[in-house]
């Protein structure tokens, strides 16, 4: 979809910044310090995260103030709309997911047994 929508001069870039991007997701975002990772520049960096907004992949949020002047001059955050890239990007697999689950529900329960599966079958408690 993104040569329909815009021109990439790098595509092969796209899928590197969407896991650069995962790891600010609800962060303030400084589009230097993104490209930095994949050697774009904040300019290109910007056009690129534009197009996956229009993608409708990520939407920057803009800050609330009650001050307007304040809205347009501060800092937005970054936000994934689609959960499952998200995981997907930062590497976390449904094994991992279903895992720690189960470990926090076997932490919810006060008795002995519970902490002996917690340390044999979790991998991180």
């Amino acid at each position: 979809d993104i040569p329909d929508i815009a021109t990439i001069v790098r595509p092969g870039q796209v899928p590197a910044l969407l896991q650069i991007t995962a790891q600010y997701a609800g962060q303030l975002t400084n589009m230097s310090e993104i490209g930095r990772g994949i050697a774009l520049d904040h300019k290109t960096t910007e056009s690129y995260i534009r197009v996956l907004d229009q993608l409708f992949l990520l939407r920057r949020i803009q800050p609330w103030s009650r001050n307007e002047l304040s809205r347009v001059v501060k800092t937005p955050k970054l936000h994934f709309l689609d959960a499952g890239l998200l995981t997907a990007m930062r590497g976390y697999s449904p094994r991992w997911r279903t895992d720690a689950f189960i470990c926090r529900q076997f932490a919810l329960c006060a008795d002995s047994n519970a902490m002996v599966m917690i340390e044999q079958h979790c991998p991180e408690n």
